[in-house]
Formats: structure tokens, C-alpha cells, sequence
């Protein structure tokens, strides 16, 4: 379902502009709270569309287990070898095309395929999507969050991250989402904490398309569904 070849040409390309060092702040100032308040004391841990975010060897770290899910390559890849160069790192084929590296004896898991077709027995205490949502088109979001809230286990969390253009329709990716989407499509979690913020600054070739300021938005959700 993906509409890969664009992605692809982008991390190809380097063109990555959502790639950024204190894009995964709002995570950590208040993970530990969560985790203390809301969470398992060893939560396991989603990341949807995970590029080559840093955030993996983040909540490995933190002595979770991890799954990151994504489908290019490249991106994954370049994820493995920058944050766990030098880990026993383990490779399987799986029946629907996609692969799985395991590191340390699977705690942490990169899957490279098509999210859509992801799936996993035991769900998750802690979704994380900083990147996801917002990189899909609107006619891929309904599926996608419908994905996301099968995986989420009773109790567990989505810590959402996304943004919303201010000025002319902006094309994306990454694509302007409004709180109502969210509220439509997670219709059925329990909103715990909404967060706006306005960007300090604006990118100069998102300036050129008419945009003049950027609202990111931290949005914690949880499943009330009873085991």
C-alpha cells in the first residue's frame, strides 16, 4: 500500500528534512513520567515508520524491547549502522517478503516491509510515531491508524508527534495534520495529554510555498479497551 519510490528517492537523494536532532525531545522529557504513571514497568515498545530515527537505541537503552518498523532499506540500514555497529545482529527472510534484523538476541527488532502487512501476536504497551502519521497521504491514514490501534495492547499508550501548516495547502510530504483527524481516527482511545507548540522557525523552501508558521503538536493516547 505504500507508495515507496518516493520515499526511496528521498533517502537516496539525503533529501531527509524531518531528520533532526531534538525532533524526539517531547519523548524524552516525559517518557519516565509515563512509564512511572501509566506504563508496565517494562513496557514493549512500537515504532511505526521508523526511519532511521534514533529513538530505537533510545528505548533500547532504557532496557525495553523494541520493534521499528520500515520499509526503506536504505533508511534502516543506515539505522543499524550507526547505532549498533557492533552488535550480534541476526537476519531472517519472513514469508510475506519482508526481513527482520534481531539485535541482542531480539530485544531489539528492525522489520523492513510494508507496515501494512506487519503484525505482531503479542502487541504493544508504547507506540511511538513521531514520523508516521505525517507521511502518509489522507487516503493511507485511515488504515494506518486502524493498524496502529489493533497493535496497541489494553492500557498501552500512543504517544503521537505531528504538525500542521499555517498558509496555503502544503502539498507534503510531510502532510499538515489538524487535531480533529486525530480525534477521528483515534476515536477510539482516550486522549490523556495535547500539547501545541509553534516552530521557532520556518524552513526556507516551505516559506517559498506560502507557509508561515508551523504548529507541532504532542498528542498521548490510551487504549481503555479491558483485557
Amino acid at each position: 500500500m505504500f507508495e515507496k519510490d518516493e520515499w526511496s528517492e528521498c533517502w537516496e537523494s539525503g533529501n531527509t528534512p524531518w531528520q533532526s536532532k531534538s525532533a524526539d525531545e517531547p519523548l524524552y522529557r516525559r517518557f519516565s513520567s509515563l512509564r512511572e504513571k501509566s506504563l508496565k514497568t517494562k513496557p514493549r515498545v512500537l515504532v511505526p515508520l521508523c526511519g532511521d530515527s534514533s529513538s530505537i537505541k533510545w528505548f533500547a537503552d532504557q532496557g525495553l524491547d523494541v520493534v521499528g518498523v520500515e520499509y526503506v532499506p536504505a533508511a534502516a540500514l543506515s539505522l543499524l549502522k550507526r547505532d549498533f555497529p557492533d552488535s550480534p545482529t541476526t537476519k531472517c527472510e519472513n514469508s510475506d517478503g519482508s526481513v527482520t534484523y534481531s539485535i541482542e538476541n531480539g530485544k531489539t527488532q528492525i522489520v523492513v516491509g510494508d507496515f501494512f502487512n506487519f503484525s505482531d501476536q503479542l502487541g504493544f504497551d508504547f507506540i511511538y510515531d513521531r514520523a508516521a502519521m505525517i507521511a502518509l497521504p489522507e487516503h493511507l491514514r485511515t488504515a494506518y491508524c486502524e493498524r496502529i490501534c489493533s497493535l496497541i495492547r489494553p492500557a498501552g499508550l500512543l504517544f503521537l508527534e505531528t504538525m500542521e501548516f499555517v498558509g496555503p495547502k502544503f502539498p507534503g510530504p510531510p502532510y499538515s495534520i489538524v487535531k480533529s483527524e486525530i480525534l477521528q481516527h483515534y476515536s477510539t482511545l482516550e486522549v490523556l495529554e495535547s500539547e501545541e507548540r509553534l516552530a521557532p522557525s520556518v524552513r526556507e523552501d516551505y516559506q517559498a510555498r506560502g507557509i508561515t508558521a508551523i504548529k507541532n503538536s504532542t498528542t498521548i493516547l490510551r487504549n481503555t479497551a479491558e483485557v
